[in-house]
């Protein structure tokens, strides 16, 4: 599938599924709006798919309401669009429920949820003009069947 002239933002894209999905989508053409907490490995990913395609590295916190926000709003100013947004990125917390500290469920609930809705509500936005784009959510089938000793990560992986 040919993905030439499109634009997408991949979050969680410096390292397992979000890079390869961002190599994946460079590969069919895209321009890429990639984003992690790490830096070094941002720019690692970035170097590594300058070969193939126009793309950029922000830094950040999904947490933050107001860096999703401007992650989207960057990426249409930077490239015109978007059309895709790719909701990869996750958190896990090993841990029972009676071992889970409220902070912990607090963070999982913001990282692996919260901002779910925050990117997509801020690119539903930027397509809403266009009159289309997709927005994918990669979830685990944790959400489903549950694991051990992950109480956070399967409570919020099966939200989305």
């Amino acid at each position: 599938m040919s993905m030439k002239g499109k634009v997408a933002v991949i979050t969680g894209a410096t390292s397992g599924i979000g890079e390869a999905a961002a190599r994946i989508f460079a590969d069919s053409g895209a321009k890429l709006v990639l984003t992690g907490r790490d830096e070094a490995r941002g720019n690692a990913a970035l170097a590594a798919l300058a070969k193939t395609t126009e793309a950029a590295f922000v830094a950040g916190d999904i947490k933050d309401r107001g860096f999703c926000d401007r992650l989207i709003d960057g990426a249409v100013k930077r490239f015109g669009r978007i059309d895709a947004l790719v909701n990869n990125a996750g958190m896990i917390k090993r841990s029972d429920a009676l071992g889970t500290s409220d902070e912990d469920w607090l963070e999982t609930m913001a990282v692996n949820v919260n901002a779910v809705f925050y990117l997509s509500r801020a690119a539903i936005r930027a397509m809403k003009p266009q009159g289309k784009g997709s927005i994918v959510n990669v979830s685990s089938e944790w959400g489903l069947v549950g694991g051990k000793g992950h109480v956070a990560y399967c409570t919020s992986k099966g939200a989305v």
